[in-house]
């Protein structure tokens, strides 16, 4: 098969720089959790766990536009980790604090491979095998960790007991039929569910341990709660940011920042809404992206209608936030009366002690 030189040696230079930027941001994270191991400062943890997520989802958007979604997915696996570590407000002590480091370093060791590689497009395909066995193994780590961190004081028996596969794919599957001929809009949560079922399950095995069905729904719940609480905020303060540059008052340096501000909340929320998969609101922050990125590259100067259009369009997102998560409150008590029937899981999410989330 012929190759174009000229494409060959922009694909290298292309891999090679994706390589150098790849390391610098994992090399940053590993030193922000560092300090993040030392720091007792609550603002200066917030700004590290910034910076980490700011790094994994950089990664991630990286290695997609360079056609490797393996090690994007494997960079966007430890943003649940650090999300929990936050939650807790202790890191060395966290049962994710090991998952975590373990994948930034196959992450690291992985775009190594790639960086040292004299024909970088030769390992591409050898690269993403390697990775889905790295992320495979992380998930096989964090399930340990959570089944670790239960405590003797929990009942055995869910802990202990295990589900046949086939019939709680099969349970699933009928509610999927189910819900698929409903009139009323769905989330397709029972999608969701059959995949991680997929992923959880041992190649060994035939059957699911009922704990890991009940940590799955609570870690449901607790993505919607900080999808929620995220849309909330960085909404708000995108809408406050925006209506500043409306009457195009102030200096240019004021408003650029004002944008990059606001390009900065609009990026972090795109990893959470990512997270929910809601696409009508991905779709929106995506145009947004595009608009403000014009404003501050390209100088493009907007009417006042169309502002004022853009911040009606803010200022409905937190009613199409909070519908997605009604949509997906039913959806998983569906998915509840399931496991219930079928293994005896009564399901009643864990409130969080606190209102803080990783900005996503």
């Amino acid at each position: 098969m012929y190759t174009n030189p000229i494409e060959g040696e922009f694909q290298e230079e292309v891999l090679r720089l994706f390589a150098l930027e790849a390391l610098e941001w994992v090399r940053q994270t590993k030193a922000a959790l560092l300090e993040l191991e030392a720091t007792s400062t609550p603002s200066r943890a917030q700004a590290l766990y910034e910076i980490v997520l700011r790094n994994l989802t950089n990664l991630k958007g990286s290695a997609a536009t360079v056609d490797l979604p393996s090690i994007g997915n494997l960079a966007f696996m430890l943003v649940p980790l650090l999300q929990h570590m936050q939650k807790e407000q202790r890191v060395v002590s966290s049962d994710y604090y090991s998952p975590l480091r373990q994948g930034l370093d196959a992450l690291s060791s992985v775009i190594q491979v790639l960086a040292m590689a004299e024909i970088k497009a030769v390992v591409v395909a050898d690269l993403e095998s390697i990775t889905r066995r790295q992320a495979d193994a992380l998930q096989t780590s964090v399930t340990k960790s959570r089944s670790l961190s239960t405590g003797p004081l929990d009942k055995p028996e869910p802990e202990l007991s295990a589900l046949p596969t086939l019939k709680l794919i099969g349970g699933l599957l009928k509610l999927r039929r189910a819900r698929s001929v409903a009139p009323a809009p769905t989330r397709n949560l029972v999608e969701f569910v059959l995949r991680k079922i997929h992923a959880l399950q041992d190649a060994d095995s035939a059957t699911i341990l009922t704990a890991s069905l009940s940590q799955l729904m609570q870690e449901l719940h607790e993505q919607d709660e900080r999808f929620l609480e995220e849309t909330q905020q960085r909404s708000a303060a995108m809408a406050a940011g925006l209506t500043e540059l409306k009457g195009g008052e102030g200096e240019a340096p004021l408003q650029q920042r004002r944008i990059r501000e606001a390009l900065r909340d609009l990026a972090l929320l795109q990893a959470v809404v990512t997270s929910v998969e809601a696409g009508e609101i991905l779709q929106f922050l995506h145009g947004l992206e595009i608009l403000l990125t014009d404003i501050l590259y390209k100088e493009v100067v907007l009417s006042a209608e169309r502002f004022e259009a853009v911040l009606s369009r803010l200022g409905m997102l937190l009613a199409m936030a909070q519908e997605w998560v009604e949509l997906g409150r039913k959806e998983r008590a569906d998915i509840m009366k399931v496991l219930t029937d079928l293994a005896g899981i009564h399901f009643v999410p864990k409130q969080q002690t606190s209102s803080l989330t990783v900005p996503h």
